[in-house]
């Protein structure tokens, strides 16, 4: 079995992959800070409809909400991601402040692939990355 993990600490999401089997073992990913409301820019701040869409939003993600690395200006629900090792939002919202409609949403499932043969190196226990799970103590 294949694992995607999400987890945050000190306000950073971090993401890896975990292996099930005979032998546990990890693939380290990587990370990406959390976009808190306060982190927005003051222009976005200052729109109460940004500020309410941004907060809905939040909520949508249960809070786990960041930069997208490609296009910092998308702002996506980390908890869903097109790649297994890092964090490419499948959607999330841009924000502009001088519209009308300042809020749009952003949609990336079209771009969703699956890489058959990495998936297949994971599964049958072959891609080198992965790393044993380290011990951990009783109690």
């Amino acid at each position: 079995m294949l694992w995607r993990a999400v987890y945050e600490t000190d306000g950073v999401l971090y993401t890896d992959r975990i292996r099930l089997g005979s032998t546990p073992s990890f693939k380290p990913g990587n990370s990406v800070p959390l976009s808190a409301e306060a982190s927005l820019p003051a222009a976005l701040r200052s729109n109460p409809r940004v500020v309410r869409d941004y907060r809905r939003f939040a909520r949508f993600s249960d809070g786990w909400v960041a930069r997208a690395p490609a296009d910092p200006e998308v702002l996506g629900d980390a908890r869903y991601s097109l790649s297994t090792e890092r964090f490419e939002p499948i959607w999330g919202v841009r924000f502009y402040p001088d519209r009308a409609l300042p809020t749009e949403w952003v949609d990336f499932t079209r771009q969703n692939r699956v890489p058959l043969a990495s998936l297949w190196r994971e599964i049958s226990g072959r891609d080198e990355a992965y790393r044993p799970l380290p011990a951990v103590p009783p109690g």
